[in-house]
C-alpha cells in the first residue's frame, strides 16, 4: 500500500512516499473508529532520504494518502493523532529503511500496574517464538475439548427442561430438536498464542490465574467464543464478522508478510472477565481437583 504526503512549503511542495507493509488498528485505543486507517501497529517501508521525515510527520498528525491499494472504505488516509503515544523503530534493509511504530500501552507484556478502566492488550508475536515454545499442546486441546463437550451437555440439559415445561404446558413436545454444535476449530489458529496470553494476562487482571496452561487455553477458548477477545478480522471487517473467534474492532493486513503470528486482541472490562474466569475456574477445579499440571511461565517463555 503505497501512501503519500505532501508537504506545503510556500509555492513549492514535497513529497514523501513510503509503503505501508502491514498494520493493526483497534477502535478505541488511537481514536476510535473513523473513515481513516488509525493503526496501533504499522511497519513503513521508504527510502533512508524520505523515512524518517515521512515518519515525523505522520508522528506529528500529518494524514497519508493511500496512492493505490487503499484498505479504508472510502477514500480514507493514513493517521496517527498527534495524542497518541507512539513509538518508533529503525531496520534498514538492503532496499532502504524499514519503521515500526507500535502503541506501547496495548503491546507490552508488563505496563506496570492493573488498569481501573479494564483488560486491553494485542499480541503480534514473530511466528517462530510461538511455535519454539516448549510446551505440551495436546493436552491444552484435550481439556479445551473436553471444556467444549461440558458446554455441549449443559445446553443440552438446558433443551431437555425446555421440551419438558413445554408438554407440561401444552399437553405434547416441542418441535425444537437439540443439534450438537460442530467444534470451533478457528481456534487452532490461536492455540499457540496460550503461553504469552497467559503471561499478558496475569499482569492485567485483578485476580489470580490458575498457574497451568490446560487452565489458561480454556480461558482463551471460552473469551474468544464469548468475544471478550479474538483474532483481527480482515479488511472486510463485515464479511468476517460472521466468523467465530474474530472481533469486529480490530483488523490487520500484511502480518504474515513479516513474520508474525495472527493478532490477537483482548478489549473487556474488569467485571465481564471476571464472570467468565469464575465460570472456567469452577469447571477446571472440578475437572482436574488434585491433578494440577503447574507451569513455569518464565521458563516457557525464555
Amino acid at each position: 500500500m503505497e501512501i503519500m504526503i505532501q508537504q506545503e512549503d510556500g509555492e513549492k511542495g514535497r513529497a514523501m512516499h513510503g509503503h505501508v507493509l502491514a498494520y493493526i488498528t483497534a477502535d478505541g485505543v488511537n481514536g476510535g473508529n473513523t473513515e481513516n486507517l488509525r493503526p496501533v501497529f504499522a511497519c513503513v517501508a521508504s527510502s533512508e532520504a524520505q523515512i524518517r521525515p515521512l515518519i515525523a510527520n505522520l508522528r506529528m498528525g500529518k494524514k497519508a494518502v493511500f496512492l493505490h491499494d487503499n484498505p479504508t472504505s472510502r477514500e480514507g488516509k493514513l493517521e496517527f493523532l498527534k495524542s497518541f503515544k507512539i513509538g518508533c523503530s529503525y531496520q534498514r534493509c538492503p532496499s532502504g529503511v524499514v519503521a515500526t511504530l507500535v502503541a506501547p500501552d496495548v503491546f507490552t507484556r508488563n505496563p506496570g500496574m492493573v488498569d481501573p478502566s479494564g483488560i486491553n492488550f494485542i499480541l503480534a508475536p514473530e511466528s517462530s517464538v510461538l511455535q519454539g515454545l516448549k510446551w505440551d499442546r495436546k493436552l491444552a486441546m484435550d481439556a479445551v475439548q473436553a471444556f467444549f463437550n461440558h458446554l455441549c451437555g449443559i445446553e443440552k440439559n438446558r433443551q431437555a427442561e425446555f421440551d419438558r415445561e413445554f408438554n407440561e404446558k401444552y399437553g405434547y413436545g416441542s418441535s425444537r430438536a437439540w443439534v450438537a454444535p460442530d467444534f470451533h476449530h478457528e481456534f487452532m489458529e490461536y492455540l499457540d498464542h496460550t503461553p504469552l496470553f497467559a503471561a499478558y494476562l496475569d499482569s492485567r487482571t485483578r485476580c489470580p490465574l490458575i498457574d497451568d496452561l490446560r487452565f489458561m487455553a480454556v480461558l482463551l477458548y471460552r473469551c474468544m467464543d464469548l468475544k471478550l477477545c479474538g483474532g483481527a478480522m480482515g479488511r472486510n471487517r463485515w464479511e468476517d464478522d460472521r466468523k467465530w473467534g474474530k472481533l469486529r474492532s480490530m483488523t490487520s493486513q500484511g502480518l504474515e508478510m513479516i513474520h508474525l503470528a495472527p493478532a490477537l486482541g483482548m478489549f473487556t472490562s474488569h467485571n465481564d472477565f471476571e464472570t467468565v474466569l469464575k465460570e472456567v475456574s469452577v469447571w477446571y477445579l472440578t475437572q482436574y481437583q488434585g491433578q494440577e499440571n503447574k507451569v513455569d511461565q518464565t521458563s516457557v517463555l525464555g
